[in-house]
């Protein structure tokens, strides 16, 4: 699957093994997408050269290659630490020394049947998604008459803000 985060184009897959991989979608070999790839035993390869990476960015296999002239070990790819929990894939994109410990949310730890996973996309800048969430005027502005005939509550969110004509300052 064609992934895009930070402005990074990368491929995620789910190796033969269970395991996730984020790459980087372009073979390093001739930049051709591994998104094209072939998911073969434990790893993506690459369909111009069969170059075949695990989900370590490792290169495992250049078919293109006769056995006593095999480079594999010194080829790498962009490949990003994942994790798996509550139905969600979790990616580090950062330097490898100040990786966190995996998400410790509640919601991770139980059971499929009792937590419900969707996917929206919003053609947006992910801070702009993010503030227009936060926005304590927004939501109740906008979408205060969605519907005369709605019958269960709708969102609800507080915020304290100083009264007309008191100073903010003073508190």
């Amino acid at each position: 699957m064609r992934v895009q985060l930070l402005g990074e184009k990368l491929v995620a897959f789910r190796d033969t093994q269970g395991r996730i991989g984020l790459l980087d979608e372009f073979c390093p070999h001739r930049l051709v997408s591994l998104w094209l790839g072939r998911n073969e035993e434990s790893g993506l390869r690459c369909v111009y050269h069969g170059w075949k990476f695990d989900v370590a960015g490792t290169c495992v296999d250049q078919m293109n290659e006769p056995a006593e002239c095999s480079f594999a070990h010194k080829i790498r790819t962009t490949a990003y630490p994942t994790v798996e929990l509550g139905g969600i894939i979790w990616a580090y994109m950062g330097p490898q020394a100040k990786m966190p410990p995996p998400p410790n949310f509640e919601w991770t730890h139980v059971p499929e049947s009792h937590r419900h996973v969707s996917k929206v996309v919003e053609e947006c800048n992910w801070l702009q998604a993010l503030e227009g969430g936060i926005d304590t005027s927004h939501a109740p502005i906008l979408h205060r008459n969605i519907s005369t005939t709605a019958t269960r509550p709708g969102f609800h969110s507080g915020a304290i803000r100083p009264g007309w004509g008191t100073d903010a300052g003073s508190r």
